[in-house]
């Protein structure tokens, strides 16, 4: 479903991804992407969403060459980004957020469907659907931006950190939800909180200065000495 094939990318003159790949299988819920802060992983995601254009390499979608794709052609494709800034549209209502994310042609056949969906999963949305966005808790903005990204109707859903400058609680929420998304559609995840991400993804890679290390099960990655030392102690 996803395959990214020795991808360079550099930002002007310096390069930060060195042949980085990676792949999504038919039969992986959930494929997660750790390293330390500033190791490549929101780069490289970067450009698999044709956000940031790559130097050499291949990136195939569904099947299909995206590797020079602008990122309104990736997203038709079925690959969609939640960024850890989420991005939110902060004077407009929840419901206005959400169905912002509903412009392609196949989101928009099935918006109702999808919103009702939605809601389902996230039911304190519906409650504040005529709220603007600047008005929610961080973990609240969160649940619209993962929730703009699913009334896109991803095949491939790509979270960048979303735990991030969410309380424990909550964090545990979020991850119950990915859970429970990753039932329908594929699921690429950036996760700070790495013990979370290897206890979820049937697959995980790890990135350490642009480069990738290493990869495995979640469960070969949590048992690796270089895994627990450096990303898994208290």
């Amino acid at each position: 479903m996803l395959r990214v094939e020795d991808i360079d990318v550099s930002y002007g003159d310096i390069q930060v991804v060195w042949d980085v790949s990676l792949e999504i299988g038919e039969d992986e819920d959930i494929v997660a992407i750790i390293g330390p802060n500033g190791g490549g992983k929101s780069t490289t995601l970067n450009a698999i969403s044709g956000i940031k254009s790559i130097d050499d390499g291949r990136v195939t979608i569904m099947g299909e060459d995206a590797t020079s794709l602008k990122k309104h052609e990736i997203v038709d494709l079925g690959f969609v980004q939640v960024p850890e800034e989420r991005n939110l549209f902060p004077a407009m209502t929840v419901l206005e957020n959400l169905e912002m994310g509903a412009f392609p042609k196949r989101a928009r056949d099935k918006q109702e469907e999808t919103l009702r969906e939605v809601f389902e999963l996230f039911p304190v949305l519906e409650e504040k659907q005529d709220q603007q966005a600047q008005n929610l808790s961080g973990g609240q903005q969160q649940m619209v931006a993962i929730g703009r990204g699913l009334m896109a109707r991803p095949k491939i859903l790509a979270l960048d950190e979303p735990s991030s400058g969410l309380a424990p609680k909550i964090v545990d929420r979020v991850f119950e939800t990915i859970d429970q998304i990753s039932s329908d559609t594929k699921i690429l995840l950036i996760e700070q909180h790495v013990d979370l991400a290897l206890n979820l993804a049937e697959r995980a890679y790890l990135l350490e200065g642009g480069r990738m290390v290493t990869s495995g099960s979640g469960d070969e990655l949590a048992d690796s000495e270089h895994v627990k030392k450096a990303y898994l102690q208290d």
